[in-house]
């Protein structure tokens, strides 16, 4: 066995080992680690909302609604609170441990991609905790281009257009950098939401740039108006802790009468009485309950949860309806339908000489020490120096933009290697969920079907072409950086000397991409927004979905094209938007103010 080999298996046994002793100490230093959401003393029978998951929308949507004293507000979550670590920025890879905070969910094989993973199936750790991915997930805020949204009314959704919707993003966002100049505009500050500038300065992120300068992209505002370019991230903390929905918009509701929160509580089935949903069942301490909605169910379970609740609900295609044996209640063909992700490549990596390994802090006690009494140190910061860069890579052809991720962390984490590693959206080649069975505990059938569609491992590749234009400029070659060029098994190098990017070796990179691209665990579109004219549309412009009455989707399930960001920003906003369109269709005024 390799010694690299036995590196990570040690490195795994570690982090298990001591994750319970992490997890003890931050939990009686942590201030914002011993909030509890406890089962209310007092629970209903009847609400008028029932929000169906508190993750990063359900969070926003059940604090924006609670604020209207006299709607009753029950917010039901399958995970349980957050766990200490989550609260400190520079543990955030630990979100993705196999672990009760994630559903773990793992695709159906893969035709066309995933050759060089376990039967070919991606892993998709999506969060299952109070908070969703805005308390597992990498902390980056970032909005998408606002040309993603116009795309969206543009598909029949009026509101959606970006002019629209960058109300909500301020509205959301408390920016806690200076002046941004000509940008600020764009930016909320004194929202729920903190986003503070990148934290993590440094040689490395600075030569990022300037490479990027070289080959004629400016350094950007991420969240500003233009994507094309150079960026450093913003992040989703405060004052060196993480900045979750949950923590923005529940825990400053927690004492409030009219909201009700009941984490480790498993929705089984939306009730419906003809075509008006009216409850739900869920499963609680081993016991099942039934809730009734005045008003309104809200759906905020997430792109995998969200339609599969609703097919095991009888609402979906009628003929996998049928076949899994559930009574049809409205036949919408869409549900489940248009599953869509970012994929990144991963494994390319430059090494830099004499890098240190990279083992990051978690064994580091003075780390520790820093971070419980002083909230500094290198927990309270992303674990590594990051920047990022949206490009064009094909000119001329619309939606054909490439997003580069520069971290001094390889993915295998032994020797602390900068990885620009390219990741796209696949934009073709469209996936699907749909139901394993009708018991509620199996999961859902995930077949993303990456790379099912030729022109985005076209794409790709161009993109690869790119990260080698990039890691060939002075900024960049000056650090020492050499291409790790140990070829991949089972794919085939071209011969001579030629540049690794260049037309040549087309075929390798194809065959690269097929091996190593995977999921960057954002999917979207699987209740997809749009009119009633469209066949794959599950909900309306207002959320509601379609052929029903009483029930709405709130997630970024609902995005009838995925961002070309992060999809955290544009959920958030989402749910912001739907809290104001809910309140205005119960006759609330809506207020501006920022009130949490």
């Amino acid at each position: 066995m390799s010694s690299s080999v036995l590196q990570a298996i040690s490195s795994r046994v570690l982090v298990g080992s001591m994750l319970p002793l992490l997890q003890a100490v931050l939990h009686t230093m942590v201030q914002e680690a011993t909030l509890d959401y406890d089962r209310p003393q007092e629970f209903y029978s009847q609400y008028d909302f029932i929000i169906v998951g508190a993750g990063t929308a359900g969070s926003v949507v059940a604090g924006r609604l609670a604020e209207v004293p006299w709607f009753r507000v029950l917010v039901l979550e399958a995970g349980a609170v957050p766990s200490p670590e989550t609260y400190a920025p520079g543990l955030a890879p630990l979100g993705s441990l196999n672990t009760s905070n994630t559903w773990n969910y793992i695709t159906e094989p893969q035709q066309h991609s995933l050759g060089n993973f376990v039967n070919q199936r991606a892993t998709l750790p999506l969060a299952r905790v109070v908070g969703g991915t805005s308390t597992t997930g990498g902390m980056v805020y970032s909005r998408g281009d606002p040309q993603d949204y116009d795309n969206w009314e543009t598909l029949g959704n009026p509101g959606w257009d970006y002019d629209s919707i960058l109300y909500y993003f301020k509205k959301a966002e408390d920016y806690l950098g200076g002046h941004l100049g000509e940008t600020e505009t764009y930016h909320g500050r004194g929202g729920p939401l903190a986003v503070s500038p990148d934290p993590n300065e440094g040689p490395l992120s600075d030569a990022f740039l300037r490479a990027g300068e070289e080959l004629g992209y400016n350094t950007l505002d991420l969240n500003g108006p233009y994507q094309m370019g150079f960026s450093r991230p913003h992040y989703n903390i405060r004052e060196g802790v993480r900045s979750s929905t949950a923590g923005s918009y529940l825990q400053p509701a927690l004492s409030w009468s009219n909201l009700h929160i009941l984490h480790s509580s498993t929705v089984t089935k939306v009730l419906f009485k003809e075509k008006k949903a009216i409850g739900v069942l869920f499963e609680y301490e081993g016991k099942t309950f039934q809730v009734t909605a005045e008003r309104e169910v809200v759906l905020s379970a997430g792109a995998v949860a969200s339609p599969k609740l609703l097919l095991l609900s009888g609402v979906g295609p009628q003929q996998h309806l049928k076949d899994n044996k559930v009574d049809v209640v409205a036949n919408l063909a869409g549900v489940g339908q248009n599953l869509q992700d970012h994929l990144g490549v991963y494994g390319l990596v430059w090494t830099l000489p004499g890098a240190p390994p990279h083992s990051g802090p978690l064994f580091n006690t003075t780390a520790m020490h820093q971070y419980v009494r002083h909230r500094e140190g290198p927990f309270s910061a992303p674990p590594a120096q990051c920047s990022t860069a949206r490009v064009e890579v094909e000119e001329g052809k619309n939606q054909s933009g490439i997003g580069i991720l520069f971290t001094p962390v390889s993915f295998h984490m032994d020797q602390g290697l900068p990885t620009p590693y390219t990741y796209g959206m696949d934009e073709q080649s469209t996936g699907t969920i749909s139901l394993l069975s009708t018991d509620p505990r199996d999961p859902p059938v995930i077949d993303p079907k990456f790379l099912s569609h030729p022109d985005d491992l076209h794409t790709l590749v161009k993109g690869i072409q790119f990260a080698f234009k990039l890691a060939n400029t002075d900024a960049l070659r000056s650090l020492g950086a050499k291409f790790h060029d140990k070829p991949l098994p089972g794919c085939r190098r071209n011969g001579g000397k030629k540049d690794e990017g260049e037309e040549e070796d087309k075929e390798y990179w194809r065959c690269f991409i097929q091996h190593m691209a995977s999921s960057l665990w954002h999917p979207a579109g699987t209740c997809r927004m749009g009119p009633s004219s469209d066949p794959l549309a599950v909900v309306d412009s207002s959320l509601r979905v379609h052929c029903v009455e009483g029930l709405r989707v709130v997630d970024a399930s609902v995005m009838p094209a995925t961002v070309s960001g992060g999809t955290a920003a544009a959920t958030v906003m989402i749910a912001e938007k739907a809290a104001d369109i809910i309140k205005a269709d119960w006759d609330i005024d809506v207020d501006y103010d920022f009130i949490l």
